[in-house]
């Protein structure tokens, strides 16, 4: 066998020893092993997994040993021509094997069939082989089975090699969200902190020589004041689009509807100049991530309630339908409404159809959801008449 690998292959190896070699048996391999064993009438069968000198028995049908040395192995052969079975009728009249302790002493081997296995980068890491203590002649159907019983041992060892990466892939990337994570935080705090000194020593300023300052001046330090209070608000609105399917793995039951007067109640606080209003149906209690609910209706409700025209009172209606299989929302709003080339447009991070002197934001709100819908597998869309309002629907996998 060709011990000379490529880097994909060793990592192969390094995975099929790591999760197959000097392990327990398994019934899915006992099966297998034991259908070849009567299939071909013979009374030894075995998956074997190869080390750099010995062979390992993963499933062994009638010896009674684990594993042996490699030198000895009759699959140690196979595996130098891994596209065919390899046929041994009588070990005895064969040069290779005539001398071989497994055929001069127990088991006593005469008849040996093995069939390599592959990984899909061509790696042999093993046999199927079935053996008798006699002449054995396998038909070409008992041939043919024992081939077909090979592939689906190298079907599940490549499923298991799979699920393996796929958890280490969702180990590292849960850290590489954590971490992103605390940097986003760590970030933000850095970043606020000189635009709030900038924005606290301009008041100062403003307030000491006030009285020298023309309009012109005035102008200039507001501008600054305004700037400082919009990289303020898009430093917030960065660090919530980072952590907006962060931290949405934590599940948990909650009352939706609880969540939604609340979130409505901190949007308008403290705005006695508009009377919002909020109409909210019956909402199901539900077991998921609280804080991935939080940030889609946040965010939605709030864009129902600043996309509005003026001395409009605003309205949000928010209703669910209960299907099987899903959570299905709708956030009606009576606002400005969107016009039908712009729906897909809404969704992307940094887009917006208005001016900040219009409406303030800096279109990560809707990008945000997206995420979040996409991290819960679920659908978002809207549909909108301009000047008459937009209608949000969510549609959310149950659990």
């Amino acid at each position: 066998m060709n011990y000379t690998m490529n880097l994909n292959a060793k990592r192969m190896q390094s995975l099929i020893e790591g999760t197959l070699l000097d392990t327990e048996p398994e019934k899915i391999f006992d099966d297998i092993t034991e259908i070849a064993s009567q299939v071909c009438d013979v009374p030894i069968a075995l998956f074997s997994i190869f080390d750099s000198d010995r062979q390992f028995f993963k499933s062994n049908i009638g010896l009674n040993s684990k594993e042996i040395p490699l030198i000895n192995s009759f699959c140690k052969i196979a595996a130098y021509s891994p596209d065919k079975m390899l046929i041994i009728e009588d070990a005895r009249l064969d040069d290779r094997f005539k001398n071989n302790s497994l055929v001069t002493n127990y088991p006593n081997i005469i008849s040996y069939y093995g069939v390599p296995l592959q990984s899909k980068a061509g790696m042999v890491y093993g046999t199927l082989c079935v053996m008798a203590q006699k002449v054995k002649i396998l038909s070409i159907e008992q041939k043919n089975i024992l081939t077909k019983l090979s592939k689906q041992i190298e079907h599940v060892v490549e499923l298991r090699i799979s699920n393996i990466l796929l958890i280490d892939y969702q180990t590292k990337t849960e850290r590489y969200s954590k971490d992103m994570e605390e940097f986003a935080s760590m970030a933000a705090h850095d970043l606020k902190a000189p635009v709030r000194a900038i924005h606290s020593f301009v008041t100062l300023i403003e307030k000491k020589y006030e009285h020298l300052w023309d309009i012109k001046d005035k102008k200039y330090i507001a501008f600054i004041h305004q700037s400082a209070i919009k990289m303020n608000s898009l430093i917030q609105d960065l660090l919530e689009f980072s952590k907006s399917t962060i931290n949405t793995n934590f599940l948990e039951s909650f009352d939706l509807k609880e969540l939604i007067l609340d979130l409505f109640a901190s949007l308008t606080y403290g705005n006695s100049n508009v009377k919002s209003v909020l109409i909210c149906d019956t909402m199901p209690l539900i077991f998921s991530s609280k804080i991935a609910f939080s940030i889609l209706f946040n965010n939605l409700i709030n864009n129902g309630l600043k996309y509005q025209k003026e001395n409009e009172t605003p309205c949000i209606e928010i209703s669910s339908i209960d299907h099987p299989l899903n959570w299905i929302f709708t956030v009606k709003d009576n606002g400005i409404g969107i016009e039908s080339e712009f729906f897909e447009e809404i969704f992307k991070p940094f887009k917006r159809l208005h001016t900040t002197s219009e409406f303030q934001g800096n279109g990560l709100g809707l990008a945000a959801c997206v995420k979040i819908v996409n991290h819960l597998k679920g659908e978002i869309n809207v549909t909108s008449t301009l000047g008459q309002g937009s209608i949000f629907t969510l549609k959310i996998p149950k659990i």
